[in-house]
């Protein structure tokens, strides 16, 4: 079963990951929210693939946001925060991850920052926007934690395409706040 991630989860993803055009297109069908989270087994394979990804947080258990479709797709499951998106969202804002062997998908880094914006004071918004949109990527190999993201990388998003997608669904619960940053 696809599993969506989404919010903190997304950005940490986002932040991470190396040459991320090169996941973006899609052989089939446009990737979707799915109507049902993941099972306690599923969340299990999910955690250890996102691992890399996650930051570690001394004394807390790994936690994963993930997006659903309806209240009744949501699950009680340790670790795992479920958020509902019933609202139908502008195309490419869910994308693959490219995670061989998994199925899990990815909010776009514009739904990342428009998620957190809606409930995040405006200078966690203006960072995640900075981070989003920035030439560097998170590297926990390199001496001082960051890479520059070379060709044929680039920058996650711009402030350019963050306020055209706010514009395509303005109307949208949430949308209000982070289009008027």
């Amino acid at each position: 079963m696809t599993t969506c991630i989404s919010h903190w989860t997304a950005l940490h993803w986002h932040l991470r990951r190396v040459c991320w055009s090169s996941v973006m297109a899609s052989d089939g069908d446009e990737p979707r929210v799915p109507d049902v989270g993941p099972t306690a087994a599923e969340v299990a394979d999910v955690m250890r693939a996102l691992e890399p990804y996650l930051p570690e947080v001394p004394g807390r258990a790994p936690s994963i946001d993930v997006l659903v479709a309806s209240d009744r797709g949501r699950r009680k499951i340790a670790g795992v925060t479920s958020h509902v998106c019933s609202t139908p969202l502008p195309r490419g804002s869910i994308q693959p991850t490219g995670l061989r062997g998994y199925d899990i998908v990815v909010t776009s880094p514009e739904l990342t920052f428009i998620q957190i914006a809606a409930t995040e004071d405006l200078r966690v918004a203006a960072y995640v926007g900075m981070a989003l949109c920035s030439s560097f990527r998170l590297d926990d190999f390199s001496t001082s934690g960051l890479a520059r993201r070379e060709e044929p990388e680039e920058p996650l998003t711009s402030v350019k395409k963050i306020a055209a997608y706010c514009d395509v669904r303005r109307d949208s619960m949430g949308w209000t706040r982070p289009v008027a940053l």
